[in-house]
């Protein structure tokens, strides 16, 4: 997936920097570029654990369930890019993770929200 997205951090905290707060913001594109449609949203949606900030090294956290919500209408109009993603960890426990990501195209439109539940390979070290 990586190399279909360029994600540029602009904001919140980086990941595995061992960061006082699990938020996220950057703005990501979909390479080759193209608008904004239902599809796009979706893969712009799916950013890097959101409980990375808080990490000093990666852990693996496949997703066990994720839900995306259009909240504009994309077919007929598709966004524009880049968009901004603003992805927050909810909750996490020692194997479990809750990210919940905003996603608003280059006109500042609310394209899409998502709700991705993570199980925590091996666990949060410490957590």
């Amino acid at each position: 997936m990586g190399a279909h997205l360029d994600i540029r951090p602009c904001g919140g905290s980086f990941p595995l920097t061992a960061a006082a707060h699990p938020w996220m913001l950057a703005w990501v594109g979909v390479v080759p570029e193209v608008p904004i449609g239902p599809g796009a949203a979706v893969l712009m949606c799916d950013l890097a654990p959101g409980v990375y900030p808080l990490l000093t090294a990666p852990v693996a956290g496949p997703t066990v369930e994720m839900t995306v919500h259009l909240c504009a209408e994309l077919v007929s109009a598709p966004g524009a890019g880049p968009a901004l993603a603003s992805q927050r960890n909810s909750a996490t426990s020692r194997n479990w993770s809750v990210d919940d990501t905003s996603l608003w195209d280059s006109s500042g439109r609310l394209v899409a929200q998502a709700r991705q539940v993570r199980r925590i390979v091996g666990g949060i070290p410490g957590g």
